[in-house]
């Protein structure tokens, strides 16, 4: 490598004017990585902080020779600091490659705090991205290589350029793009890496697949209206697999020979049930209503004194009905509307359970063909009366299961003391920050042994943290056993068009904005003087919880009701601090009653009265729900609104205002104008 070649132009934002240049530059020019363990000592009396320039989260140097080591440069043309001695090194054993070069990367902020003092030599970290062309790619990399010098990932590059590491190891042979891992250090690398992974396996998941020769869909049942899809089929007839009992025992068996699973831990799993996990829009519950529909002679001999199985559960107040937990009263409306639309008058018998006005015994239930409740419901029931807990149910199903992943909840706690053979879990997102997720799921489902932490960790967890080829092995067996997912292929749709629209807030919504940043600031400072245990990315969060929720809905609220949210402590300007403890869903509210912290911001719920929190809202009071519902052809209340009658929300929203403007402007066939139901 030449001086010269150490000696290019300082790094620049591109104007408009330079992107050709670039361009033709890039189009030859690669980022081989970064040597990250380098350091540079200020030189003379140079200050850190005169060498920053704002607004850039990294500095960039040109790098020349001096005598024997090498300096970084500044605009100035002056040595402002020496790198250490063994980055010389690897950088002069490149000295001879041409087109090769180098750019020392320093992080602005260590920079800044850098200065020479007495007994310092103001050190600071920094890390050198290599430049080259394709052709010197693995000269390069060996070279270093013999120096004991490896490439990292650049935690920068500059625009347009891509990242081929010579010094990985790539399969077949051929560099691969790996400018996505730019910025990301060994541990969210390895974290990446194992997310992809759980991607690939998750996209492996159409097991009942269009042209598997192995599926095969019987007839749509005779009471379902509407004709259902080919997917929809293939769904219908993986949950019958499932809950077969023989088919779904040996598919059980052989997951845990293939995993290998040892003769002390074999337990066997006599659950049936699974995990239908297609994304939204595939028609899950439609599917599941075909399911209940479809077993409704199983379901009824279930209940009868002949009924012999030898792994049933205990005996006890038997139902033929398929209980449905789903996350509000709005949701159970929805399953209401979708039986009462894809189903034949009379098939099913629904029970709503839920409110003040809800079956105080088992008796009051059991007599049904779907029941369906809230999580909340659900919790407070489990610790009250426990009617659901006392029943022997056909089928359970968790609609958006993923609301049970903390399994400190009060709704895990609830829905996994359930009795019943037949568990299934729908939920697009079985897994939504952490594996983990998937084992509170399989505790639901009962899956033994997997359900157990110490299997789930030995066999599932502790391969994909290794870096082998076949980490996911023992992960695509599980979920191809339990699980069915489809993704957004099946719905045909049109390419998506991404069109960025700038929105400025106006004057309100800014200064509401500005007051929330404040009070996320203040609170900080007052923690940190205090000392307080409480931990500051709770703050943190709770203020983009709130920054979000103004972004999207600007001042619009609704006039303040008497309910659970109006004791809750509140952020900015009387803002609620999240979605989820500030919500006004009494469903919501009920699941947080008995806890000290909201369990999604972090927040103390401890102002909440004491009278709130011995009675659930409208859980034991408020407007009376019927309670049980006979045909589903029988006139039904439709979704409540969540305005009350002669109220009108307040305030005004510029996004929203963006959104209804773009609406009206949408062409004919859009979603403007609706669209046949899946």
């Amino acid at each position: 490598m030449s001086d010269d070649s150490f000696q290019s132009p300082p790094f620049v934002d591109p104007s408009p004017m330079d992107i050709d240049e670039i361009v033709e530059a890039n189009s030859q020019e690669i980022c081989y990585g970064a040597l990250c363990e380098a350091h540079g000592s200020l030189s003379g009396s140079t200050a850190g902080k005169s060498l920053v320039q704002d607004g850039r989260y990294f500095q960039q140097f040109r790098i020349v020779s001096c005598e024997h080591s090498f300096g970084l440069l500044s605009e100035k043309n002056k040595v402002v600091a020496v790198l250490d001695v063994d980055t010389c090194k690897a950088l002069e054993c490149l000295q001879g490659y041409q087109e090769v070069r180098a750019t020392a990367v320093v992080e602005t902020l260590r920079l800044g705090q850098t200065r020479v003092k007495s007994g310092s030599k103001g050190v600071f970290p920094l890390s050198i991205n290599i430049y080259g062309t394709q052709d010197e790619a693995s000269k390069v990399g060996d070279k270093l290589s013999e120096m004991h010098a490896f490439l990292q990932h650049p935690f920068f590059l500059e625009p347009g350029y891509e990242y081929f590491n010579p010094q990985y190891f790539h399969l077949g042979g051929e560099m691969k793009c790996m400018t996505y891992l730019v910025g990301l250090g060994e541990i969210e690398h390895r974290a990446k890496l194992i997310s992809d992974e759980v991607e690939r396996v998750f996209d492996s998941l159409d097991t009942m697949g269009r042209d598997d020769a192995n599926t095969v869909l019987g007839a749509q049942p005779d009471a379902i209206i509407t004709p259902l899809k080919s997917h929809q089929m293939a769904a219908l007839a993986f949950i019958k697999r499932r809950e077969n009992h023989d088919a779904c025992q040996s598919a059980n068996k052989s997951l845990r020979r293939f995993i290998g699973i040892s003769p002390k831990d074999d337990i066997p799993s006599y659950s049936m049930g699974g995990i239908l996990a297609d994304v939204m829009g595939l028609g899950k519950t439609l599917s599941m209503i075909s399911a209940i529909v479809s077993s409704l002679p199983e379901a009824t001999g279930y209940t009868t004194a002949e009924y012999q199985n030898s792994v049933s559960p205990a005996p006890g107040c038997r139902s033929r009905a398929t209980l449905v937990i789903v996350t509000s009263m709005q949701v159970l409306d929805v399953w209401e509307r979708e039986v009462s639309i894809h189903v034949d008058p009379g098939v099913l018998r629904i029970c709503i359970f839920h409110g003040s006005s809800r079956p105080k015994s088992p008796e009051g239930v059991i007599d049904h063909d779907l029941v369906l409740t809230t999580y909340a419901t659900l919790s407070a029931d489990r610790d009250d009366l426990r009617v659901l807990q006392k029943i022997e149910w056909y089928r359970v199903v968790l609609d958006e299961a993923h609301w049970i992943r903390n399994q400190t909840s009060n709704q895990f706690r609830a829905a996994e003391s359930l009795s019943s053979e037949r568990k299934w879990c729908l939920t697009g997102t079985p897994i939504q920050n952490r594996l983990n997720d998937l084992e509170s799921l399989l505790k639901f489902l009962h899956f033994e042994p997997f359900s157990r932490t110490s299997i789930f960790q030995r066999h599932i967890l502790e391969p994909l943290s290794k870096d082998t080829p076949g980490r996911a092995v023992n992960l695509r067996a599980l979920l191809h056993t339990i699980s069915l997912r489809r993704n957004e292929e099946y719905l045909n749709l049109p390419e998506p068009v991404y069109v960025d629209i700038s929105v400025e807030l106006e004057c309100k919504e800014r200064q509401l904005y500005n007051s929330i940043l404040k009070k996320c600031a203040r609170d900080i400072d007052e923690i940190v003087s205090a000392r307080a245990k409480i931990k500051k990315y709770c703050i943190l969060f709770a203020a983009i919880m709130s920054v979000r929720r103004l972004c999207n809905h600007g001042t619009l609220s609704v006039p303040a009701q008497s309910s659970l949210s109006a004791t809750l402590p509140s952020g900015a300007d009387g803002e609620p601090d999240c979605d989820f403890c500030g919500s006004s869903d009494e469903d919501k509210l009920a699941l947080l009653s008995k806890n000290e912290l909201c369990t999604r911001c972090g927040r103390s719920l401890s102002s909440t009265s004491q009278g709130h929190k011995s009675k659930s809202p409208g859980l034991g009071s408020g407007a009376p729900t019927p309670s049980c519902a006979g045909d589903a052809n029988l006139d039904q209340p439709g979704p409540q609104s969540p305005l009350s009658p002669g109220q009108t929300l307040q305030g005004s929203s510029t996004k929203l205002l963006a959104v209804v403007g773009n609406l009206v402007k949408s062409p004919p066939g859009s979603k403007r104008y609706g669209g046949s139901p899946l």
